[in-house]
C-alpha cells in the first residue's frame, strides 16, 4: 500500500483562485538615480474566480473478516461526515491532481492595498519589497473547511502578504 499521505484533518475542499486585475502605483517619493528608495502605494481590484474541488482522503474500512482490512478513497459529504472526523480511521490524503473534473467555479471580486519600496531608478538590479492586504469576497460561503464546534466557513477571506522582486534592467540596444 506504500506510506500514508498528509492530509488536512477536518477539511472538506480545496479553494484554487484565478485573479483580472486593474491597478495603479503612485509614488510618494522620486526614485534617485543611485542608491536611493523610492515609495509608493498599489491599489488593484476586479473579477476572483474561486475553483471548488472536493477534497479526498484515504479511510480504513473493517471488511466481513474483522482482521481483512482495506483501504477506501472517499470524498466529503453529508454521509460521510463522521469518516472525515474520525481521525484514527484515517489514512491519509489524496494526489491533488484526483477530482479536477468535479471542479466547481464561484464567480467573486478581489481588491489588494500595498506599500511598495524600490531602489534606485537606474540601477542594473532591480530590488523591490511590497507589503499589503488582499481581499476576496464570494456571494456565498466557501465550504472549505467541515463546520464543527467553532469552525465556521466564509464568504471573504483576508489575506496578508509580503513579495520582494529581483533582476536586472535591460535597455534596448544593451549586449
Amino acid at each position: 500500500v506504500g506510506l500514508p499521505s498528509s492530509f488536512v484533518y477536518g477539511k472538506a475542499n480545496q479553494f484554487f483562485i484565478m485573479r483580472y486585475s486593474r491597478g495603479q502605483k503612485t509614488y510618494l517619493s522620486e526614485k534617485t538615480r543611485r542608491k536611493g528608495v523610492a515609495v509608493g502605494w498599489i491599489y488593484e481590484g476586479g473579477a476572483s474566480i474561486g475553483l471548488l474541488k472536493p477534497y479526498a482522503l484515504q479511510v480504513i474500512r473493517t471488511g466481513i473478516d474483522l482482521t481483512d482490512q482495506y483501504l477506501e478513497t472517499i470524498e466529503y459529504n453529508e454521509d460521510n461526515n463522521a469518516d472525515f472526523l474520525d481521525y484514527d480511521n484515517i489514512y491519509g490524503g489524496t494526489s491533488i491532481w484526483k477530482d479536477w473534473n468535479k471542479v466547481t467555479p464561484t464567480i467573486g471580486a478581489h481588491g489588494k492595498l500595498a506599500m511598495h519600496w524600490a531602489l534606485g531608478a537606474f540601477e542594473k538590479k532591480v530590488q523591490a519589497v511590497e507589503a499589503g492586504v488582499m481581499l476576496d469576497i464570494y456571494p456565498r460561503k466557501i465550504p472549505l473547511m467541515i463546520e464543527h464546534g467553532d469552525i465556521t466557513n466564509s464568504n471573504y477571506f483576508i489575506k496578508l502578504y509580503l513579495g520582494f522582486q529581483f533582476g536586472t534592467r535591460s535597455r534596448r540596444g544593451d549586449p
